[in-house]
């Protein structure tokens, strides 16, 4: 939860800030046309009603969403919605998981064409359209994967946004996935922690003799053992030939901390952030360390903020600026 924050607050913040810059036949800006498109985008982008098709995120905190969605499963798909009523730019955005695009469907249409993961696209690797999942009511649980219908949408209504890591690689891959394993070893080291130390607090050893008939105990166990049960701070008399041994397993464990650090920074190298942001751990930091560390991070958001500029900003921008001059936006405004 921590690192999807981050994506959002160093990428997106407040909102990526629109500035037009139209500019007259001699060159200079278009004072006038420049103030009315940032005006007509800001009354777009924060009403919810216009924006998202599901009235309920502003332009800034839907393009949270995306990036947040694009960090937690690698992909987000964003589909242009054209012709939308009762709305005066008649454009709206609707922000899909990647769930919405089975990566089961998969199918070969001809010698060009092929549907890669529900991307129907052509043997240079060009999306051609993307098959939506259509999931009737009352059915989501019932149907297969191979059941369900699926709509084809052109490709020039979708904005997929993913890092492509290699040639022709159709889908995204979550950014979590180089944390899962030492995330999952640690979770194990902590829950065995706690254990030991529970054992530690509540166990004290056990009785030994040579004649173990001798041994009645208090009560039996799950599995048929024989046990005794002890207050705190009571004494009792051992049975007749019975010693007691008692039971130490040594914790807590001193090393804990070290190997807790040591997962963290392995988990946020992986991530491409910096480990004492991500752990909220400064201790042992100076000014040139963490200077140091924030420099290398600030140019991997840097990067990002960029990819999503240009791929998810100015694609909405231009698809945004076509309907509203359609829809006569800027004639009655």
């Amino acid at each position: 939860r921590k690192f999807l924050a981050m994506c959002k607050s160093n990428v997106i913040l407040n909102g990526i800030n629109f500035q037009a810059k139209t500019r007259r036949e001699d060159g200079s800006f278009d004072t006038a046309d420049n103030d009315r498109l940032e005006e007509s985008w800001k009354i777009w982008g924060n009403n919810p009603k216009f924006c998202s098709m599901d009235h309920r995120k502003n332009f800034v905190d839907l393009s949270r969403q995306v990036v947040e969605t694009m960090a937690r499963d690698g992909e987000v798909f964003i589909r242009l919605m054209r012709g939308v009523e009762d709305n005066p730019f008649q454009f709206s955005l609707w922000v899909l998981e990647a769930d919405a695009f089975s990566v089961n469907l998969n199918k070969v249409i001809d010698n060009d064409t092929a549907i890669i993961m529900a991307i129907e696209q052509d043997k240079y690797g060009r999306p051609l359209a993307y098959h939506q999942t259509v999931k009737e009511p009352g059915l989501q649980n019932t149907l297969s994967q191979y059941q369900q219908k699926t709509e084809r949408i052109p490709a020039e209504d979708i904005i997929h946004l993913y890092i492509q890591e290699r040639p022709g690689q159709s889908r995204g891959v979550p950014w979590l996935n180089t944390a899962i394993r030492p995330l999952d070893m640690l979770g194990q080291f902590q829950i065995s922690e706690l254990t030991s130390s529970r054992i530690q607090s509540s166990a004290m050893g056990f009785f030994t003799s040579s004649a173990s008939d001798s041994y009645v105990g208090t009560g039996v166990d799950d599995d048929e053992n024989l046990v005794t049960e002890f207050e705190p701070g009571t004494f009792q008399q051992l049975p007749q030939g019975m010693e007691f041994q008692a039971f130490n397993p040594g914790h807590p464990n001193t090393s804990y901390t070290a190997f807790t650090k040591q997962i963290l920074r392995s988990v946020a190298s992986g991530l491409l952030v910096n480990y004492n942001n991500l752990s909220g751990d400064l201790e042992s930091v100076n000014y040139s360390s963490i200077r140091a560390g924030h420099s290398e991070e600030r140019a991997q958001w840097q990067m990002l903020q960029h990819y999503v500029i240009e791929n998810f900003n100015h694609p909405v921008y231009k698809q945004w600026l076509r309907m509203a001059i359609t829809s006569g936006w800027f004639e009655g405004n």
